[in-house]
């Protein structure tokens, strides 16, 4: 009961100032970060964190492991396990 109270005053919020907000706070901006350069900011953290995923798939499918299994590996031998090696191995895994 408490969530539909809550949804719903922040549905009526968003119908009647066209931004998010909770409760009878429109905008919601409790440490006054809501502005275009941090609109621009926070885009661009979504990419590039969106791009560092892509980068775990592919370091998935190149070397059968999880990326903590290779952070582990990388670690306890930083000359022989890199990029290199694994880009060197890769006529073995496809």
């Amino acid at each position: 009961p408490d969530m539909g109270l809550i949804e719903t005053k922040r549905y009526e919020g968003f119908k009647a100032t066209g931004s998010s907000g909770f409760m009878n706070s429109y905008p919601f901006d409790p440490v006054g970060m809501n502005s275009p350069d941090m609109a621009v900011k926070e885009v661009k953290n979504g990419r590039l964190a969106m791009l560092a995923f892509a980068g775990f798939l592919t370091q998935a499918l190149v070397t059968r492991e999880s990326p903590l299994a290779n952070l582990s590996a990388h670690m306890g031998d930083p000359t022989n396990v890199n990029i290199f090696s694994s880009v060197s191995n890769i006529q073995n895994v496809v």
